[in-house]
C-alpha cells in the first residue's frame, strides 16, 4: 500500500472502553468487516494489542509503541475513509454503541438456536417466564414508573459484550 497512517487509541481519554475487543470483534470478524467497508488494511498494534492476554498479531517492531491502529490503503481517499471509520469508533459514543450491538447479535447467531429460542431480533431478548418464577427470586426493586420488568435470556457468549469492560455497557 502506498498510503499509511497510525491512529493512536485514546485509552487515556476512555479508560473503561475495551478498544481492542471492540475493533477486533468475535474471532476478528469486526476488523475484517471494517476492512471490507473502508477498502483499507487495518492492523491493531502496540503494547496492549492482546485478547485474553495473547498477542493478536505476529511480533512486529511497533509492538513497543502505544496501542494504535495501523491503516494502509492504495489511495489517499481510502486512507481517509478508513481513518474516519476508526476514529468514529474511538470518539463517537453512538458509533461504539452500534458496533457493540452488532457484535452481540453476531455472537448470538453463533449460539445453537435450539438452545436459545425466542430472541427478539432487535435486542436478543426474550420475555421468558415471569420474573417471580425466576430461580433467583423476584427483582430487588420495582420498575420505575412507566417501565416494565422482563426476565432476559442471554447466550453465554454474549454476556461479556453486554457487561463490557468494567461494566461500562451494563451501566448505560
Amino acid at each position: 500500500p502506498k498510503f499509511q497512517r497510525k491512529l493512536y487509541v485514546p485509552v487515556q481519554q476512555f479508560p473503561d472502553v475495551n478498544f481492542v475487543g471492540l475493533l477486533y470483534g468475535l474471532k476478528g470478524s469486526t476488523l475484517r468487516q471494517l476492512e471490507t467497508e473502508c477498502g483499507a488494511r487495518l492492523v491493531i498494534r502496540g503494547k496492549d494489542a492482546m485478547i485474553d492476554g495473547k498477542p493478536i498479531n505476529p511480533p512486529h517492531p511497533d509492538d513497543n509503541d502505544d496501542l494504535h491502529v495501523h491503516v494502509a490503503a492504495e489511495t489517499e481517499d481510502l486512507l481517509d475513509k478508513a481513518s474516519r471509520m476508526v476514529e468514529d469508533i474511538f470518539y463517537d459514543d453512538h458509533a461504539r454503541g452500534e458496533l457493540k450491538r452488532k457484535q452481540v447479535l453476531e455472537a448470538a447467531k453463533q449460539v445453537d438456536s435450539t438452545q436459545h429460542k425466542g430472541f427478539e431480533s432487535a435486542g436478543l431478548l426474550s420475555s421468558g417466564p415471569p420474573m417471580s418464577s425466576s430461580p433467583y427470586g423476584p427483582p430487588s426493586s420495582s420498575p420505575r414508573d412507566g417501565m416494565q420488568a422482563k426476565q432476559v435470556t442471554v447466550p453465554n457468549v454474549a454476556v461479556g459484550f453486554i457487561i463490557g469492560k468494567g461494566g461500562e455497557t451494563i451501566k448505560d
